[in-house]
């Protein structure tokens, strides 16, 4: 009994080709979008969690620049701000909630031995207007983590020569520095060769090392940028990076506070965290340990994580509302395509019906059509899905990008604290760069694409039944005569 339904089902499919191959293409072309939008929708959420765990775990301990922000509004001259004490920082980095902690000691220095790499520009250099008298002389920046001097802000570095400054280095304090080849080579310079830097307030000097030559490979329309890096001198410690980075020297950053000339004190901490999640756990952390938020302040990048991870929530939202949409769709368009279908077929049900098939059989067959041809859609369109998964979510991702991309003209630089410099240059390097997406296969989408299939079975079957039973034989050979 059962073997002779399944081959009238499949007989029926075979004797009018062009009928099943319309429902083929109609059941495949919906499963192969839906298909699509999964691994587009799942690629999304895998993207939104790494923006969110590569960009949002960092906090910056620095001085409140709120004063300094005003005076700056006001015309008036940059006052004297405090640095960041390192026993502050020793408290907040024993967090179980911190993996590493950057400290990092900058300011300004003279030297008998070296001339500064000049350019009119200012690309390289200090730039004219700087070195008139407002700061003259060689950025000193001194980390904790060497790594992290190569990608402050928007620069891009490379170690060209030799070796960074290690823990132990850092540790003990010795008198090395990484600086830029183009500065070396001016002055005669190599690995191994040695100079001397003062404090601009002469009160302390120290001959360093070379250990390591850096080559600057950030775009010459990238340079003047207004981000981390840091300038401190007198008192002042206000981080923003200098036009180019020539002439900035990298030491450890216990040799830099030597040579400012303040022991136990900080420009900037960065601290990074487990997971974004935890910032809120590590901010109340940091006030019950008593950090005076009239003096210092934590800044954590979190409008960038949610600036990069914005693409990413609105394709997966995109996607997500796009994915039950079609579903809904598909089983209406199914629905109707085998409703006609089988009141097309009335003729046949009603002779099956007069030769004794009984509705179980006939309801069964039709079950048995539509499963069939749900099932062979089911594999093309995700064969074809799957392929275009890829490309599909590529383009979709520049889409959102470019219309978060689209608003006013023009670009504000805001330096910590808050202070804002207008106009600044447009992104380059890994900030211009376009996110990546790739596409993902899983149990969850595999088991999401078999329920789809599913859904548009027992839609299609369901409207075939319906119909199916509700004709009679008799009226079906009575209204043919």
């Amino acid at each position: 009994m059962l073997f002779d339904i399944i081959r009238r089902a499949f007989r029926n499919l075979v004797r009018v080709p062009g009928r099943t191959l319309l429902l083929i293409v109609v059941l495949g072309a919906i499963v192969g979008l839906a298909v699509t939008g999964l691994a587009v929708q799942a690629g999304a959420q895998l993207g939104l969690a790494d923006a969110k765990r590569n960009m949002g775990n960092e906090v910056r301990l620095m001085p409140n620049f709120t004063a300094a922000r005003r005076a700056v509004l006001g015309g008036q001259s940059m006052p004297d701000i405090p640095g960041v004490p390192e026993s502050l920082v020793d408290s907040l980095a024993a967090s179980g909630y911190v993996t590493q902690t950057d400290r990092a000691v900058t300011a300004m220095a003279t030297s008998p031995d070296l001339t500064p790499v000049s350019d009119e520009s200012g690309s390289g250099s200090l730039g004219p207007r700087l070195r008139a008298g407002l700061l003259d002389g060689f950025q000193v920046s001194g980390n904790s983590l060497p790594g992290e001097v190569l990608t402050s802000g928007r620069s891009e570095r490379v170690l060209a020569k030799g070796r960074l400054y290690t823990a132990e280095e850092v540790a003990s304090g010795a008198a090395v520095a990484v600086i830029d080849e183009s500065l070396a080579e001016k002055n005669g310079l190599d690995l191994g060769g040695s100079f001397t830097l003062e404090s601009l307030d002469g009160l302390s000097s120290e001959t360093f090392t070379i250990i390591g030559l850096t080559s600057d490979v950030t775009p010459p329309e990238g340079e003047m940028t207004f981000s981390s890096g840091a300038i401190s001198g007198g008192g002042m410690g206000m981080r923003f990076s200098l036009f180019g980075s020539s002439n900035q020297l990298l030491v450890p950053y216990t040799a830099a506070q030597r040579l400012r000339g303040q022991a136990g004190e900080l420009s900037t901490a960065v601290f990074y965290l487990d997971d974004p999640g935890h910032l809120g756990a590590f901010r109340s952390e940091a006030e019950s340990a008593g950090i005076d938020s009239e003096k210092y302040m934590l800044v954590a990048d979190d409008a960038q994580a949610q600036a990069a991870a914005a693409p990413f929530e609105a394709l997966e939202g995109f996607t997500r509302v796009g994915v039950v949409a079609l579903v809904i769709v598909g089983a209406l368009v199914v629905i109707l395509l085998m409703s006609l279908v089988t009141r097309e077929r009335k003729l046949e049900i009603g002779v099956l019906r007069a030769l004794g098939a009984s509705r179980g059989s006939v309801a069964a067959q039709f079950v048995i059509e539509t499963a069939t041809v749900c099932l062979v859609a089911l594999l093309i369109g995700g064969l074809i899905g799957g392929f275009a998964a890829q490309g599909s979510a590529e383009r979709l991702l520049e889409r959102e990008v470019a219309a978060m991309e689209r608003g006013p003209a023009g670009r504000t630089a805001v330096l910590p604290g808050g202070i804002s410099i207008i106009g600044g240059p447009a992104p380059t390097g890994d900030e211009a760069a376009a996110p990546d997406i790739s596409v993902r296969f899983g149990w969850r989408q595999v088991a999401t694409i078999l329920g789809i299939g599913l859904v548009l079975a027992t839609s299609g079957s369901a409207a075939a039944v319906y119909w199916g039973m509700k004709m009679e034989p008799a009226s079906i050979l009575t209204s043919r005569n």
